[in-house]
């Protein structure tokens, strides 16, 4: 690493706090101008969250996005409200709260789908993401089930067009659950040899 990256790298820090203290700023002037629950308000509560997240503050971040998540809500801004959801799962996901990122999916499929219907490419997205969740904690069955009815969706939106980036994607997350899962037994025979013909 050079210098001038080492020089870059020492200034993020001091950045990120002025573009907090700014966004704040902006975040005030719109509650006194436009009132305290415009959408205005929850769009700057949401960059907030993010610039909290490059701080590696999550629990900032997490306080400002459901601020964020409040006023979309109330406001009908249902489409940005599962953008907040879906940044709260990716917070509590990196902080392994596997069971709380799945209700933060759960929450949002349940508002794509008074959006969009059932079979719609973002509720495929949403199952994938699910599963993914639910394959890292080992529950293999109920990840497939996942993955397996994402597929179904997007064959119903799509067709059999193997080519679309998302059936292709999950076809590979549905690979990628038979693999951990085959390791994770192969983990259990090698360490319980007498428990593992009775487990299969």
């Amino acid at each position: 690493m050079n210098e001038s990256t080492n020089s870059l790298n020492n200034k993020t820090p001091q950045c990120i706090e002025t573009q907090i203290h700014e966004k704040k700023l902006q975040t005030e002037g719109a509650r006194k101008k436009n009132g305290p629950e415009d959408i205005s308000v929850a769009i700057l509560l949401f960059d907030l969250a993010e610039l909290f997240t490059k701080k590696q503050a999550p629990a900032e971040a997490m306080l400002y996005c459901r601020q964020a998540l409040r006023i979309q809500k109330s406001t009908l801004h249902l489409i940005e409200a599962c953008k907040s959801l879906y940044f709260m799962a990716e917070v509590h996901c990196r902080q392994k709260r596997y069971k709380d990122a799945l209700s933060c999916y759960y929450e949002a499929r349940r508002i794509q789908e008074s959006i969009y219907g059932y079979f719609h490419q973002e509720i495929a997205k949403n199952l994938n993401y699910c599963g993914h969740i639910l394959a890292r904690q080992g529950e293999f069955d109920l990840a497939m089930d996942k993955h397996k009815e994402a597929l179904r969706i997007l064959k119903e939106c799509c067709g059999e067009n193997v080519k679309n980036p998302l059936v292709s994607d999950t076809l590979i997350q549905i690979g990628a659950v038979y693999y951990k899962e085959r390791n994770s037994l192969a983990n259990i025979q090698s360490k319980q040899n007498d428990g593992y013909k009775t487990f299969i």
